[in-house]
Protein backbone atom coordinates (compact mmCIF):
# COMPACT_ATOMS: atom_id res chain seq x y z
CA UNK A 1 0.00 0.00 0.00
CA UNK A 2 1.56 3.15 -0.52
CA UNK A 3 -0.50 6.22 0.83
CA UNK A 4 0.68 10.25 0.57
CA UNK A 5 -0.91 12.59 2.71
CA UNK A 6 1.03 16.12 1.51
CA UNK A 7 4.82 16.70 1.11
CA UNK A 8 5.83 20.18 2.41
CA UNK A 9 8.22 22.72 1.18
CA UNK A 10 11.54 22.22 3.17
CA UNK A 11 13.16 26.26 3.65
CA UNK A 12 17.24 25.28 4.19
CA UNK A 13 18.90 22.26 3.25
CA UNK A 14 22.05 21.63 5.04
CA UNK A 15 24.79 18.66 3.48
CA UNK A 16 25.80 16.72 7.17
CA UNK A 17 29.01 16.39 7.81
CA UNK A 18 30.43 12.93 8.13
CA UNK A 19 30.38 11.30 11.51
CA UNK A 20 33.19 9.00 11.89
CA UNK A 21 34.56 8.95 15.34
CA UNK A 22 32.99 10.59 18.64
CA UNK A 23 33.86 13.08 20.97
CA UNK A 24 33.01 13.70 24.61
CA UNK A 25 35.11 15.27 27.40
CA UNK A 26 35.22 15.73 31.05
CA UNK A 27 34.40 18.91 32.20
CA UNK A 28 36.93 21.16 33.78
CA UNK A 29 35.79 25.28 34.37
CA UNK A 30 37.54 27.13 31.63
CA UNK A 31 40.15 29.49 32.32
CA UNK A 32 39.16 33.70 33.30
CA UNK A 33 37.11 35.03 30.25
CA UNK A 34 39.02 37.39 27.96
CA UNK A 35 37.64 40.07 25.33
CA UNK A 36 35.72 38.89 22.39
CA UNK A 37 35.66 40.91 19.50
CA UNK A 38 32.93 44.39 19.78
CA UNK A 39 31.22 46.15 17.00
CA UNK A 40 33.73 48.60 15.36
CA UNK A 41 31.35 51.58 15.96
CA UNK A 42 29.83 53.44 18.63
CA UNK A 43 32.37 51.30 21.18
CA UNK A 44 32.68 52.35 24.80
CA UNK A 45 34.38 50.59 27.64
CA UNK A 46 33.05 48.93 30.90
CA UNK A 47 35.01 50.08 34.29
CA UNK A 48 35.02 49.91 37.91
CA UNK A 49 36.21 48.49 41.37
CA UNK A 50 34.98 45.70 43.18
CA UNK A 51 34.98 45.65 47.35
CA UNK A 52 34.28 43.31 49.74
CA UNK A 53 31.43 43.68 52.72
CA UNK A 54 34.03 45.81 54.44
CA UNK A 55 34.71 48.18 51.91
CA UNK A 56 38.13 46.83 50.88
CA UNK A 57 39.75 45.92 47.26
CA UNK A 58 38.47 42.66 46.09
CA UNK A 59 41.12 41.29 43.90
CA UNK A 60 41.00 38.01 41.92
CA UNK A 61 36.82 38.70 40.98
CA UNK A 62 35.31 37.44 37.94
CA UNK A 63 33.68 39.73 35.63
CA UNK A 64 31.81 38.66 32.66
CA UNK A 65 29.92 40.99 30.14
CA UNK A 66 26.89 39.10 27.96
CA UNK A 67 24.47 40.24 25.54
CA UNK A 68 21.33 40.65 27.40
CA UNK A 69 18.99 38.70 24.50
CA UNK A 70 21.58 36.33 23.42
CA UNK A 71 23.04 35.45 26.71
CA UNK A 72 26.88 34.97 24.35
CA UNK A 73 29.91 36.40 26.47
CA UNK A 74 31.09 39.71 25.13
CA UNK A 75 33.69 40.08 27.17
CA UNK A 76 35.46 38.88 30.66
CA UNK A 77 38.28 40.44 32.78
CA UNK A 78 39.67 39.57 36.67
CA UNK A 79 39.87 42.27 39.16
CA UNK A 80 43.90 43.41 40.23
CA UNK A 81 45.02 43.91 44.00
CA UNK A 82 43.22 47.10 43.84
CA UNK A 83 39.67 45.69 43.16
CA UNK A 84 39.93 47.38 39.64
CA UNK A 85 38.70 45.99 36.28
CA UNK A 86 37.82 47.40 32.93
CA UNK A 87 35.84 44.90 30.36
CA UNK A 88 35.54 46.31 26.59
CA UNK A 89 35.41 48.02 24.38
CA UNK A 90 31.85 47.26 23.65
CA UNK A 91 29.46 48.46 20.96
CA UNK A 92 26.25 50.17 22.20
CA UNK A 93 23.58 48.44 23.77
CA UNK A 94 22.36 46.63 26.84
CA UNK A 95 24.61 44.35 28.36
CA UNK A 96 24.69 41.90 31.75
CA UNK A 97 27.17 42.03 33.61
CA UNK A 98 28.21 39.64 36.43
CA UNK A 99 30.50 39.73 39.08
CA UNK A 100 31.45 36.94 41.10
CA UNK A 101 34.41 35.49 43.75
CA UNK A 102 34.28 32.59 45.77
CA UNK A 103 32.59 32.64 48.97
CA UNK A 104 30.49 36.08 48.50
CA UNK A 105 27.20 36.45 46.63
CA UNK A 106 27.42 37.44 43.00
CA UNK A 107 25.96 40.55 41.94
CA UNK A 108 24.10 40.79 38.26
CA UNK A 109 23.05 44.13 36.99
CA UNK A 110 21.75 45.24 33.66
CA UNK A 111 24.04 48.07 31.85
CA UNK A 112 23.04 50.38 29.02
CA UNK A 113 26.36 51.29 26.79
CA UNK A 114 26.14 54.25 24.80
CA UNK A 115 28.41 56.27 22.59
CA UNK A 116 29.28 58.52 25.68
CA UNK A 117 31.27 56.98 28.60
CA UNK A 118 30.40 55.27 31.03
CA UNK A 119 31.10 55.98 34.71
CA UNK A 120 32.95 53.94 36.99
CA UNK A 121 31.18 51.60 39.20
CA UNK A 122 31.74 50.60 42.86
CA UNK A 123 30.31 46.90 43.31
CA UNK A 124 30.02 45.60 46.77
CA UNK A 125 29.61 42.13 47.26
CA UNK A 126 27.85 40.50 50.02
CA UNK A 127 29.17 37.15 51.91
CA UNK A 128 27.30 34.17 50.91
CA UNK A 129 27.72 30.34 50.90
CA UNK A 130 26.88 30.06 47.21
CA UNK A 131 27.56 31.78 44.44
CA UNK A 132 24.27 32.40 43.00
CA UNK A 133 23.47 30.71 39.34
CA UNK A 134 24.05 32.80 36.04
CA UNK A 135 21.05 33.05 34.57
CA UNK A 136 21.45 32.81 30.54
CA UNK A 137 18.49 34.68 28.23
CA UNK A 138 17.89 33.57 25.04
CA UNK A 139 14.86 33.83 22.80
CA UNK A 140 13.45 30.28 23.50
CA UNK A 141 14.23 30.96 27.42
CA UNK A 142 12.04 32.29 30.42
CA UNK A 143 12.87 35.02 32.65
CA UNK A 144 12.61 34.07 36.08
CA UNK A 145 10.70 37.11 38.09
CA UNK A 146 9.10 37.96 34.81
CA UNK A 147 7.81 35.25 32.77
CA UNK A 148 4.16 33.43 33.68
CA UNK A 149 6.50 29.79 33.91
CA UNK A 150 8.09 28.04 36.78
CA UNK A 151 11.67 27.47 36.35
CA UNK A 152 15.03 26.27 37.26
CA UNK A 153 17.79 26.15 36.50
CA UNK A 154 21.12 23.63 36.49
CA UNK A 155 24.44 25.81 35.91
CA UNK A 156 27.93 25.14 34.94
CA UNK A 157 28.77 25.11 38.52
CA UNK A 158 26.22 22.76 39.22
CA UNK A 159 27.70 20.42 36.83
CA UNK A 160 31.09 20.66 38.46
CA UNK A 161 29.46 19.02 41.19
CA UNK A 162 27.61 16.42 40.07
CA UNK A 163 28.65 12.94 38.83
CA UNK A 164 29.26 13.68 35.17
CA UNK A 165 29.29 9.84 34.03
CA UNK A 166 25.79 9.24 34.18
CA UNK A 167 22.79 10.13 31.70
CA UNK A 168 21.88 14.06 31.65
CA UNK A 169 18.28 12.52 33.64
CA UNK A 170 19.96 11.47 36.52
CA UNK A 171 21.26 15.32 37.11
CA UNK A 172 17.96 16.90 35.92
CA UNK A 173 16.83 14.67 38.44
CA UNK A 174 18.19 17.04 41.13
CA UNK A 175 15.80 19.48 40.62
CA UNK A 176 12.25 19.74 41.80
CA UNK A 177 9.11 17.98 40.25
CA UNK A 178 11.73 15.97 38.00
CA UNK A 179 12.43 12.30 38.56
CA UNK A 180 14.33 9.59 37.01
CA UNK A 181 14.43 5.59 35.72
CA UNK A 182 17.40 3.76 34.51
CA UNK A 183 16.86 0.23 32.58
CA UNK A 184 20.67 -0.61 33.27
CA UNK A 185 20.12 0.76 37.01
CA UNK A 186 23.63 2.59 37.02
CA UNK A 187 22.57 5.90 35.27
CA UNK A 188 24.58 5.10 31.94
CA UNK A 189 22.72 3.62 29.04
CA UNK A 190 18.40 3.84 28.63
CA UNK A 191 16.96 6.01 31.13
CA UNK A 192 13.93 8.12 31.38
CA UNK A 193 12.61 11.50 32.81
CA UNK A 194 9.61 12.33 34.17
CA UNK A 195 8.37 15.32 35.04
CA UNK A 196 5.44 16.23 37.20
CA UNK A 197 4.48 12.91 35.94
CA UNK A 198 4.34 13.53 32.57
CA UNK A 199 7.15 11.25 30.28
CA UNK A 200 9.57 12.84 27.55
CA UNK A 201 6.66 12.40 25.52
CA UNK A 202 4.79 15.62 26.84
CA UNK A 203 7.82 17.42 27.14
CA UNK A 204 9.35 19.43 24.69
CA UNK A 205 13.38 18.91 25.60
CA UNK A 206 15.69 21.56 23.12
CA UNK A 207 19.46 21.73 22.59
CA UNK A 208 20.26 25.24 21.60
CA UNK A 209 16.73 25.73 20.95
CA UNK A 210 16.54 22.72 18.17
CA UNK A 211 13.50 20.02 19.02
CA UNK A 212 15.10 16.77 20.31
CA UNK A 213 11.84 14.98 20.22
CA UNK A 214 11.75 12.26 18.10
CA UNK A 215 9.67 13.41 15.05
CA UNK A 216 7.51 10.39 15.00
CA UNK A 217 7.26 8.82 18.56
CA UNK A 218 7.61 11.96 20.40
CA UNK A 219 10.03 10.39 23.00
CA UNK A 220 13.65 11.59 23.76
CA UNK A 221 16.24 8.83 24.51
CA UNK A 222 18.54 10.30 26.45
CA UNK A 223 21.08 7.77 25.83
CA UNK A 224 22.32 9.26 22.43
CA UNK A 225 23.49 12.64 24.28
CA UNK A 226 24.98 10.66 27.27
CA UNK A 227 28.18 12.71 28.51
CA UNK A 228 27.17 15.85 26.40
CA UNK A 229 27.43 17.47 30.37
CA UNK A 230 31.14 19.11 29.41
CA UNK A 231 30.01 20.87 26.45
CA UNK A 232 26.70 22.70 28.50
CA UNK A 233 26.80 25.83 29.52
CA UNK A 234 23.82 25.48 31.31
CA UNK A 235 20.01 23.93 31.44
CA UNK A 236 16.72 25.88 32.36
CA UNK A 237 13.63 23.44 32.97
CA UNK A 238 10.31 25.18 32.64
CA UNK A 239 7.65 23.23 34.44
CA UNK A 240 3.93 23.32 33.25
CA UNK A 241 1.96 23.91 30.14
CA UNK A 242 4.39 25.95 27.90
CA UNK A 243 3.41 27.86 24.75
CA UNK A 244 5.25 28.83 21.59
CA UNK A 245 8.25 30.01 22.56
CA UNK A 246 8.84 26.93 24.92
CA UNK A 247 7.78 23.84 22.60
CA UNK A 248 4.39 23.18 20.72
CA UNK A 249 4.91 19.36 23.23
CA UNK A 250 5.31 21.50 26.38
CA UNK A 251 2.29 19.82 28.26
CA UNK A 252 4.50 18.86 30.83
CA UNK A 253 7.34 20.93 30.77
CA UNK A 254 10.78 21.66 28.77
CA UNK A 255 14.34 21.40 29.10
CA UNK A 256 16.20 23.80 27.49
CA UNK A 257 20.27 22.81 26.78
CA UNK A 258 22.73 25.40 26.29
CA UNK A 259 25.67 23.52 24.97
CA UNK A 260 28.08 26.15 23.70
CA UNK A 261 31.65 25.26 25.28
CA UNK A 262 34.04 27.87 23.57
CA UNK A 263 36.05 29.94 26.31
CA UNK A 264 37.94 32.65 25.35
CA UNK A 265 41.59 31.36 26.81
CA UNK A 266 43.15 28.14 25.14
CA UNK A 267 43.28 25.61 27.27
CA UNK A 268 43.74 21.56 27.01
CA UNK A 269 42.11 18.93 29.06
CA UNK A 270 42.66 14.89 29.69
CA UNK A 271 40.86 13.19 32.29
CA UNK A 272 40.57 9.17 32.80
CA UNK A 273 38.40 7.95 35.86
CA UNK A 274 37.40 4.35 37.01
CA UNK A 275 34.28 3.23 39.24
CA UNK A 276 31.84 1.00 39.81
CA UNK A 277 30.94 -2.33 38.03
CA UNK A 278 34.22 -1.91 35.56
CA UNK A 279 33.18 1.61 34.73
CA UNK A 280 36.19 3.07 32.73
CA UNK A 281 35.91 6.46 31.03
CA UNK A 282 38.70 8.76 29.24
CA UNK A 283 38.69 11.91 27.32
CA UNK A 284 40.49 14.52 25.87
CA UNK A 285 39.43 18.57 25.60
CA UNK A 286 40.98 21.05 23.16
CA UNK A 287 40.38 24.55 23.12
CA UNK A 288 41.97 27.17 20.98
CA UNK A 289 41.04 30.52 22.70
CA UNK A 290 40.40 33.51 20.77
CA UNK A 291 42.56 33.69 17.79
CA UNK A 292 42.58 36.79 15.82
CA UNK A 293 40.57 38.69 18.19
CA UNK A 294 37.87 36.93 16.00
CA UNK A 295 37.49 32.96 16.21
CA UNK A 296 37.25 29.82 18.91
CA UNK A 297 37.95 26.34 18.08
CA UNK A 298 37.01 23.43 20.06
CA UNK A 299 37.10 19.78 19.94
CA UNK A 300 36.55 17.03 22.65
CA UNK A 301 36.82 13.18 22.27
CA UNK A 302 35.99 10.54 25.14
CA UNK A 303 35.56 6.48 25.36
CA UNK A 304 33.10 5.26 28.16
CA UNK A 305 33.12 1.16 28.83
CA UNK A 306 31.33 -0.32 32.15
CA UNK A 307 29.32 -3.29 32.81
CA UNK A 308 26.55 -1.89 34.17
CA UNK A 309 24.62 -2.38 37.27
CA UNK A 310 21.87 -5.19 35.78
CA UNK A 311 23.66 -8.67 34.33
CA UNK A 312 24.51 -7.58 30.64
CA UNK A 313 23.60 -4.44 30.87
CA UNK A 314 27.14 -3.41 29.11
CA UNK A 315 27.61 -0.18 27.29
CA UNK A 316 30.45 0.82 24.92
CA UNK A 317 30.31 4.69 23.67
CA UNK A 318 32.38 6.59 21.76
CA UNK A 319 31.51 10.67 21.69
CA UNK A 320 32.95 13.10 20.06
CA UNK A 321 31.93 17.50 20.04
CA UNK A 322 33.72 19.75 17.75
CA UNK A 323 32.76 23.36 16.63
CA UNK A 324 33.92 26.65 15.74
CA UNK A 325 32.78 30.47 16.77
CA UNK A 326 33.40 33.23 14.33
CA UNK A 327 32.53 37.17 16.04
CA UNK A 328 32.13 39.18 13.75
CA UNK A 329 31.72 43.04 14.37
CA UNK A 330 27.93 43.07 13.94
CA UNK A 331 27.17 38.89 14.51
CA UNK A 332 28.21 36.07 15.56
CA UNK A 333 28.43 32.46 13.68
CA UNK A 334 28.75 29.01 14.93
CA UNK A 335 29.17 25.56 13.17
CA UNK A 336 29.23 22.51 15.97
CA UNK A 337 28.54 18.85 15.57
CA UNK A 338 28.58 16.09 18.16
CA UNK A 339 27.12 12.70 18.13
CA UNK A 340 29.30 8.89 18.42
CA UNK A 341 28.61 5.54 18.25
CA UNK A 342 27.24 3.62 21.16
CA UNK A 343 26.83 -0.06 21.33
CA UNK A 344 25.32 -1.62 24.63
CA UNK A 345 23.53 -4.45 26.26
CA UNK A 346 19.85 -4.30 26.57
CA UNK A 347 18.06 -4.43 30.17
CA UNK A 348 14.48 -3.28 29.15
CA UNK A 349 12.60 -5.76 30.89
CA UNK A 350 11.91 -5.51 34.56
CA UNK A 351 11.59 -7.85 37.75
CA UNK A 352 9.47 -8.62 40.32
CA UNK A 353 9.80 -6.71 43.14
CA UNK A 354 10.36 -9.61 45.34
CA UNK A 355 13.76 -9.57 43.53
CA UNK A 356 14.47 -6.38 44.28
CA UNK A 357 14.05 -7.20 48.02
CA UNK A 358 15.76 -10.06 48.70
CA UNK A 359 16.67 -12.87 45.87
CA UNK A 360 14.38 -15.79 45.68
CA UNK A 361 15.14 -19.31 47.52
CA UNK A 362 14.01 -22.31 47.44
CA UNK A 363 12.83 -24.54 50.20
CA UNK A 364 16.70 -25.55 51.09
CA UNK A 365 17.43 -22.06 51.20
CA UNK A 366 19.60 -22.12 48.01
CA UNK A 367 19.15 -18.93 45.74
CA UNK A 368 16.96 -19.78 42.76
CA UNK A 369 18.52 -19.72 39.23
CA UNK A 370 16.28 -19.11 35.43
CA UNK A 371 17.14 -21.49 32.83
CA UNK A 372 20.66 -19.87 31.78
CA UNK A 373 22.10 -19.70 35.32
CA UNK A 374 21.17 -16.33 36.45
CA UNK A 375 20.53 -15.76 39.96
CA UNK A 376 16.90 -14.37 40.49
CA UNK A 377 17.74 -11.18 42.17
CA UNK A 378 18.03 -7.41 41.56
CA UNK A 379 19.87 -7.61 39.48
CA UNK A 380 18.42 -10.06 36.95
CA UNK A 381 18.21 -9.20 33.18
CA UNK A 382 16.11 -11.51 31.16
CA UNK A 383 17.51 -10.08 28.26
CA UNK A 384 21.43 -11.31 29.40
CA UNK A 385 19.94 -14.89 28.33
CA UNK A 386 20.04 -14.13 24.91
CA UNK A 387 22.79 -11.72 24.43
CA UNK A 388 19.86 -8.50 23.16
CA UNK A 389 21.82 -5.43 22.37
CA UNK A 390 21.65 -2.38 20.38
CA UNK A 391 23.97 -0.71 17.74
CA UNK A 392 23.24 3.02 17.16
CA UNK A 393 24.18 6.43 16.51
CA UNK A 394 22.72 9.62 16.41
CA UNK A 395 25.37 12.57 14.37
CA UNK A 396 23.98 15.74 14.27
CA UNK A 397 25.19 19.36 12.53
CA UNK A 398 23.73 22.66 13.75
CA UNK A 399 24.41 26.01 11.96
CA UNK A 400 24.17 29.33 14.26
CA UNK A 401 23.98 32.81 13.27
CA UNK A 402 23.25 35.38 15.33
CA UNK A 403 23.33 39.19 13.91
CA UNK A 404 22.49 43.07 15.64
CA UNK A 405 20.62 44.13 12.28
CA UNK A 406 20.27 47.44 14.38
CA UNK A 407 19.55 49.23 17.85
CA UNK A 408 16.68 46.86 19.36
CA UNK A 409 16.83 44.38 16.63
CA UNK A 410 18.44 41.02 16.50
CA UNK A 411 17.88 38.15 14.28
CA UNK A 412 18.90 34.73 15.64
CA UNK A 413 18.68 31.85 12.88
CA UNK A 414 20.00 28.52 13.03
CA UNK A 415 19.80 25.22 10.28
CA UNK A 416 20.39 21.67 11.71
CA UNK A 417 20.56 18.20 10.05
CA UNK A 418 20.84 14.85 12.30
CA UNK A 419 20.70 11.42 11.84
CA UNK A 420 19.84 8.37 13.62
CA UNK A 421 20.97 4.55 12.14
CA UNK A 422 21.21 1.26 13.82
CA UNK A 423 19.89 -1.94 14.76
CA UNK A 424 18.36 -4.07 18.03
CA UNK A 425 18.76 -7.49 18.35
CA UNK A 426 16.28 -9.38 21.17
CA UNK A 427 14.62 -12.51 21.67
CA UNK A 428 11.40 -12.65 19.67
CA UNK A 429 10.18 -15.62 20.59
CA UNK A 430 6.99 -13.94 22.16
CA UNK A 431 6.14 -12.88 18.68
CA UNK A 432 3.63 -15.62 17.27
CA UNK A 433 4.40 -17.31 13.91
CA UNK A 434 1.57 -15.36 11.89
CA UNK A 435 3.66 -12.15 13.34
CA UNK A 436 6.66 -13.73 12.00
CA UNK A 437 5.42 -14.58 8.67
CA UNK A 438 6.75 -18.61 8.99
CA UNK A 439 4.64 -21.05 6.96
CA UNK A 440 2.93 -23.86 7.96
CA UNK A 441 5.78 -26.40 7.23
CA UNK A 442 7.06 -25.10 10.38
CA UNK A 443 4.45 -23.98 12.68
CA UNK A 444 1.10 -25.32 12.20
CA UNK A 445 -1.76 -23.58 11.24
CA UNK A 446 -3.71 -24.25 14.54
CA UNK A 447 -0.73 -23.07 16.31
CA UNK A 448 0.19 -19.34 14.05
CA UNK A 449 -1.59 -17.55 16.58
CA UNK A 450 0.52 -18.91 19.71
CA UNK A 451 3.56 -17.59 21.28
CA UNK A 452 6.56 -19.15 19.59
CA UNK A 453 7.74 -20.19 22.98
CA UNK A 454 4.46 -22.10 23.29
CA UNK A 455 4.25 -23.69 19.24
CA UNK A 456 8.22 -24.58 19.41
CA UNK A 457 9.69 -24.03 23.02
CA UNK A 458 12.49 -25.84 22.66
CA UNK A 459 13.32 -23.04 19.84
CA UNK A 460 15.36 -20.44 19.97
CA UNK A 461 15.02 -16.75 17.64
CA UNK A 462 16.60 -12.85 17.14
CA UNK A 463 15.00 -10.50 15.68
CA UNK A 464 16.36 -7.09 14.47
CA UNK A 465 14.49 -4.00 14.25
CA UNK A 466 16.25 -1.55 11.88
CA UNK A 467 16.35 2.10 11.56
CA UNK A 468 17.29 4.83 9.39
CA UNK A 469 16.08 8.21 9.85
CA UNK A 470 17.31 11.99 8.98
CA UNK A 471 15.51 15.49 10.33
CA UNK A 472 16.55 19.10 8.64
CA UNK A 473 15.26 21.64 9.71
CA UNK A 474 15.43 25.83 10.01
CA UNK A 475 14.25 27.68 12.80
CA UNK A 476 14.87 31.54 12.06
CA UNK A 477 13.97 34.38 15.15
CA UNK A 478 13.50 38.42 14.98
CA UNK A 479 13.76 40.03 18.19
CA UNK A 480 12.34 43.46 18.92
CA UNK A 481 12.94 45.44 22.27
CA UNK A 482 11.29 48.75 22.53
CA UNK A 483 11.16 51.25 25.03
CA UNK A 484 10.01 50.19 28.57
CA UNK A 485 11.16 46.90 28.48
CA UNK A 486 8.93 45.92 25.74
CA UNK A 487 9.96 42.74 23.69
CA UNK A 488 8.31 41.09 20.49
CA UNK A 489 9.22 37.95 19.16
CA UNK A 490 8.59 36.98 15.43
CA UNK A 491 9.63 32.81 14.97
CA UNK A 492 9.29 30.44 11.93
CA UNK A 493 9.65 26.92 12.65
CA UNK A 494 10.65 24.83 9.44
CA UNK A 495 11.27 20.69 9.86
CA UNK A 496 11.33 17.85 7.51
CA UNK A 497 11.30 14.07 8.72
CA UNK A 498 12.17 11.03 7.24
CA UNK A 499 12.88 7.25 8.16
CA UNK A 500 13.02 4.06 6.98
CA UNK A 501 12.25 0.94 9.76
CA UNK A 502 12.31 -2.77 8.98
CA UNK A 503 12.61 -5.87 11.14
CA UNK A 504 13.46 -9.29 10.11
CA UNK A 505 14.15 -12.25 11.94
CA UNK A 506 18.02 -12.42 12.15
CA UNK A 507 19.03 -16.07 13.08
CA UNK A 508 16.85 -19.14 14.64
CA UNK A 509 17.45 -22.74 15.23
CA UNK A 510 15.26 -23.38 12.84
CA UNK A 511 16.52 -21.30 10.02
CA UNK A 512 20.08 -21.67 7.87
CA UNK A 513 19.93 -17.53 7.72
CA UNK A 514 17.75 -14.77 8.13
CA UNK A 515 14.39 -14.34 7.52
CA UNK A 516 11.92 -12.60 4.98
CA UNK A 517 11.39 -9.07 6.64
CA UNK A 518 8.24 -8.97 8.23
CA UNK A 519 7.58 -5.41 7.91
CA UNK A 520 9.42 -3.34 5.90
CA UNK A 521 8.16 0.79 5.79
CA UNK A 522 9.27 4.25 5.10
CA UNK A 523 7.63 7.25 6.60
CA UNK A 524 7.88 10.91 6.94
CA UNK A 525 6.52 14.06 8.51
CA UNK A 526 6.84 17.73 7.65
CA UNK A 527 6.02 20.18 9.76
CA UNK A 528 6.07 24.11 9.14
CA UNK A 529 4.59 26.66 11.84
CA UNK A 530 4.96 30.61 12.83
CA UNK A 531 4.25 32.34 15.81
CA UNK A 532 4.39 35.94 17.56
CA UNK A 533 5.12 36.67 21.01
CA UNK A 534 5.09 40.04 22.63
CA UNK A 535 5.75 41.18 26.71
CA UNK A 536 4.76 44.44 27.84
CA UNK A 537 5.75 45.41 31.20
CA UNK A 538 2.22 47.61 32.47
CA UNK A 539 3.13 47.95 36.33
CA UNK A 540 6.34 47.08 38.45
CA UNK A 541 4.09 44.27 39.05
CA UNK A 542 2.02 43.48 36.29
CA UNK A 543 3.18 42.40 33.07
CA UNK A 544 1.07 41.31 29.77
CA UNK A 545 2.17 38.53 27.59
CA UNK A 546 0.53 37.85 24.02
CA UNK A 547 1.42 34.97 22.13
CA UNK A 548 -0.05 33.23 18.72
CA UNK A 549 0.99 30.32 16.83
CA UNK A 550 -0.31 28.83 13.40
CA UNK A 551 1.22 24.95 13.10
CA UNK A 552 0.41 22.84 9.84
CA UNK A 553 2.19 19.36 9.73
CA UNK A 554 1.69 16.71 7.13
CA UNK A 555 2.78 12.80 7.23
CA UNK A 556 3.64 10.35 4.86
CA UNK A 557 3.68 6.28 4.57
CA UNK A 558 4.79 3.96 2.53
Amino acid sequence: MHTTLRRAAILFIFMGLSHALSVTSAHTAPPTPTAIPPNTAQQNTIAGTVLDPSGQPLAGATITLRETLSGRIRAGAVSDTQGRFSVGPVAQGTYRLRVSFVGFNADVRELSVGTTPTEPLEIALTTGAFEQPELVVTASRAERGQSAVTTSQLTRADFERLPDAKDLPVQLATLPAVTFHSENGNGIGYTTLRMRGFSERRMAVSINGIPQNDPEEFIVYWINFFDLQDAIQDIQVQRGVGAARFGPTAIGGAVNIVAMPYAPDPYVEAKVGYGSFDTRRASIAVNSGLQNNRWIAYGRLARLETNGYRNGSWSNFWRYFAGLTYYGDRHTLTLQTFGGPQRDGLAYAGIERSYNEAPVRDDTGMIVQDFCGQSLDRRYNYSDCFGDLEQFQQPRVELHHDVALSQGWTLKQAAFWMQGVGYFDFEGTWRSAAYLRLPTSIVPLDEQQDPLYISRPMDGLMFRAFVDQHTIGYLPRLLRTGTGGSKTTLGLEARRHRSLRWGRIQSATFLSEPGEKVYHYNAGKSIASVFAIHEQPLTTFMRLEAEVQATWRSYHIE
